[in-house]
């Protein structure tokens, strides 16, 4: 097996890593958090709650399971199609859209599956209020990060690329 073989098993293994563990995380929550209450983790700033959100981020789009399965199934779709073109050229490129895929997929299996379509959350910080989410949610966000630091880095390549392009035409017409 090439290292290029192993870096993307590694990958698809990762991304089936996220999957399982957004699933089983959500199962403990339901089981768990839905019957119990919440747990506190560290009192006033950071619980572990049941919550069920029938949108995308901040409840975005609440209500419209049919469309957020269609934009999360095509989001899908391109992200593997993009792969398979290699079109996206490293790994920091390749290992943050597998993020974004397990943490999409995550989600969608809750939406597909549920018989009201929520998803299931239960990271709570309270400190700042921020929004209950999973861990589908988090391997999104951070690929999702990790992928913008792949798209400036690439910019930032083919800008010194044809800069330096630019400097030796330069260099060739001075010494006509």
């Amino acid at each position: 097996m090439t290292k290029k073989n192993r870096l993307q098993l590694l990958q698809i293994l990762m991304a089936v890593g996220i999957v399982l563990l957004d699933q089983v995380t959500k199962v403990w929550a339901l089981n768990t958090l839905k019957t119990g209450g919440d747990i506190t983790v560290i009192p006033g700033v950071f619980y572990l709650s049941y919550a069920t959100n029938n949108g995308a981020a901040w409840s975005m789009f609440a209500g419209q399971r049919a469309l957020l399965l269609l934009v999360s199934a095509g989001a899908l779709i391109l992200m593997l199609w993009l792969l398979k073109k290699n079109y996206i050229d490293t790994n920091l490129g390749r290992f943050s859209i597998y993020m974004v895929m397990g943490g999409a997929f995550g989600n969608l299996i809750d939406r597909a599956l549920r018989t009201d379509g929520r998803v299931i959350d239960l990271f709570d910080f309270r400190l700042i209020h921020f929004p209950i989410f999973n861990v589908a949610d988090v391997f999104i966000c951070v690929g999702g990060g990790l992928f913008a630091l792949y798209t400036i880095r690439t910019m930032l390549r083919e800008y010194r690329g044809d800069q330096a392009a630019a400097e030796e035409q330069d260099d060739g017409e001075d010494k006509q």
